[in-house]
């Protein structure tokens, strides 16, 4: 089961909602945890449920100038037969100010923090600051340019 929606609030700006639910979907979450797990018996596993939610908010300033911030989870029902420390729950916010002078180059810096619990309720979180330049290569190497 999935849902996201996108709603626009002032001008460009939007709120970006998203909630995803299911059995061995791990894979396709960035915070890590595990697809399948030993259920306790010497040759079984099972298939881990996750739950994973998001909620960002996008503002654009101008033209050249926007902003993002947000939080996101991650959370595994664990199965029994998993080692203490395999994941359980990933909690992430992040805020950025980016900056676009013209269409093919942008740059921008961020703060993040995120944190990690672990089977055994162990836990840990970690925060940086992120400076990220992006610039956008193209053209045409053969045929008609339109």
């Amino acid at each position: 089961m999935s849902g996201s929606a996108g709603i626009h609030t002032f001008g460009r700006d939007r709120i970006l909602l998203q909630i995803t639910y299911g059995e061995a979907i791990a894979n396709y979450f960035n915070d890590g945890g595990n697809d399948l797990g030993p259920n306790g018996t010497l040759t079984g596993a099972a298939t881990i449920p996750s739950l994973g939610w998001m909620a960002y908010y996008d503002r654009y300033w101008s033209d050249q100038w926007s902003s993002a911030v947000g939080f996101s989870e991650h959370r595994q029902d664990n199965v029994g037969g998993q080692a203490a420390s395999a994941f359980q729950t990933g909690q992430y916010f992040s805020v950025n100010t980016l900056w676009s002078p013209v269409p093919s180059f942008m740059t921008g810096l961020e703060f993040l923090w995120g944190t990690r619990e672990n089977n055994d309720n162990n836990d840990g979180n970690d925060t940086r600051l992120q400076l990220s330049l992006k610039y956008n290569f193209s053209g045409t190497i053969h045929g008609d340019q339109k």
